[in-house]
């Protein structure tokens, strides 16, 4: 398989701090033999440059990596094999999986397993912006004053893991790489609790038919009184 004169030079200063052949293609993710050759053309050459010539030519084109890195980014939960399968019936062009992934982890595409966050419509976005315009100016001391309280149901069945999304450095939160979650499936039990810059209060169990907002407004009071000598502020809650 090709290998970058960077990923040789890795290859290399791994086997020479002691690391074996085998614990350097799974990090790299190459093939043992591939470490094998690098090693020895180092040994050779001292460089870490393939020799023109040697080696077999890659089996895509540039256009195929181009539509092969769009596929994915157009839809990050595509799995290798699926990619695979739209080059082949697009273009024609048949590799492995294995191949596919290769270029993706090129174009710094690598699969992961999504980060999770609430579905958010456009009027929830909205909201969320004009609330951290309206305080971005607020100081420290400010908002010394605020505690944030929310309550949350916790489902007592988790969600499936199984599902990967290849995303790039620093996209984990981006929106087409996160699992959106819908709130409050399944059986589960609902708690509420408040944090701010000095103080915290107790996590509450809320049990079913009480008057969520009464409750927590009292709650919230009461240990704001005990833990904290500022003046309460409450802030509106702008979305789910």
């Amino acid at each position: 398989m090709d290998t970058t004169a960077e990923v040789a030079a890795q290859a290399v200063t791994l086997l020479q701090q002691g690391w074996s052949q085998r614990q350097v293609a799974r990090t790299l993710q190459i093939s043992q033999s591939a470490v094998s050759r690098i090693y020895r053309r180092h040994q050779e050459t001292g460089g870490f440059h393939r020799r023109r010539g040697s080696g077999r030519s890659r089996s895509t084109s540039e256009r195929d990596d181009r539509f092969i890195v769009s596929t994915s980014l157009r839809n990050r939960s595509l799995t290798g094999v699926q990619v695979q399968r739209e080059l082949r019936e697009t273009r024609g062009v048949a590799i492995s999986s294995w191949t596919v992934r290769r270029r993706l982890k090129a174009a710094t595409l690598t699969s992961k397993i999504p980060a999770t966050g609430l579905k958010l419509t456009a009027a929830h976005r909205a909201a969320r912006l004009r609330f951290a315009r309206e305080y971005v100016d607020w100081t420290e001391d400010q908002w010394r004053s605020v505690l944030f309280s929310d309550e949350s149901r916790v489902c007592l069945h988790g969600s499936d893991r199984r599902r990967r999304v290849y995303r790039r450095p620093g996209e984990r939160y981006a929106q087409c790489c996160i699992a959106e979650t819908v709130a409050y499936g399944g059986g589960s039990c609902m708690v509420w609790a408040g944090i701010s810059m000095d103080a915290k209060t107790e996590l509450v169990f809320i049990e079913s038919g009480h008057d969520v907002g009464g409750l927590q407004i009292g709650i919230l009071k009461k240990s704001w009184e005990t833990t904290s000598s500022h003046t309460l502020v409450l802030l509106k809650k702008t979305s789910s």
